[in-house]
């Protein structure tokens, strides 16, 4: 019975999440999915999914969402004007356990990603997304 209500909740929250897609957030510029438990689980029902994605519309405005498949993640999506286009390149993530580790365990599992946008070498945006508790923290949010 749990298989099935795993399996019902991880269809649902799938649907949702490419839901949130939206083709008005422009192109495709960066996306990345990882898996912080699929070397710890033996069920494949029970792998977890993290994304981040990142888009530009033709006003150059970019557009960052993060999905899950996990019932304990709100997606979320934020905005950062710019005035120039990025590309893949401009974009880094990185990776951490709760604990801040970039090296993860089963029991202290990756979580946290610090997603970055540069130009030309220097930071203009960064925030890190809390894939655990759905929380986003702004660290950098400035041009230079």
């Amino acid at each position: 019975m749990k298989r099935v209500v795993l399996a019902v909740l991880a269809l649902g929250f799938g649907i949702l999440a490419g839901g949130c897609q939206a083709a008005g957030n422009g192109e495709l510029v960066y996306e990345e999915t990882i898996s912080p438990n699929e070397s710890y689980v033996t069920d494949q029902a029970d792998i977890v999914y993290y994304t981040v994605q990142v888009y530009q519309d033709s006003h150059n405005q970019i557009t960052v969402e993060t999905q899950s498949n996990s019932g304990f993640f709100d997606p979320v999506e934020y905005t950062v004007d710019f005035d120039e286009s990025i590309s893949e390149e401009n974009v880094e993530v990185e990776w951490t356990t709760m604990m801040g580790s970039p090296d993860p365990s089963a029991e202290d599992q990756l979580g946290v990603a610090d997603i970055s946008l540069s130009w030309e070498g220097e930071v203009f945006s960064e925030s890190k997304v809390n894939f655990l508790n759905g929380g986003l923290q702004m660290i950098a949010d400035h041009y230079n």
